[in-house]
């Protein structure tokens, strides 16, 4: 079990040693705006979209799309009922799981 024993301030660390997962920065509203824009045609086209949702041209038989992560309704890990698509990650100080609800064509973001 992990435990925290002491509070450590980490918002002047350097993440960079995290290799791409630590050399970037945004809000909660940018990868909200992220998401939006990216699932209705603002920065890739849908045929791009599509191609990153099917993990088929990835590696197949695995929930991962080109650069997506692809959680099915029948997924036991899925208490939302509907298929999710989106990322999580973490470093220390932090955690951020984000979603696009595919049936309902918005976003959420847990952090």
């Amino acid at each position: 079990m992990f435990t925290i024993d002491e509070v450590v301030e980490t918002k002047n660390w350097n993440f960079s040693w995290d290799w791409t997962a630590g050399s970037g920065v945004s809000s909660a509203v940018d990868m909200l705006n992220f998401s939006n824009n990216l699932f209705n045609g603002k920065i890739l086209s849908h045929q791009t979209v599509e191609l990153m949702l099917s993990s088929e041209f990835f590696a197949p038989g695995t929930s991962n799309g080109l650069g997506l992560g692809i959680l099915s309704e029948e997924d036991p890990n899925n208490i939302f009922g509907t298929t999710l698509i989106g990322w999580s990650g973490a470093d220390p100080g932090t955690a951020t799981q984000w979603y696009y609800f595919l049936a309902y064509k918005t976003t959420s973001l847990l952090q």
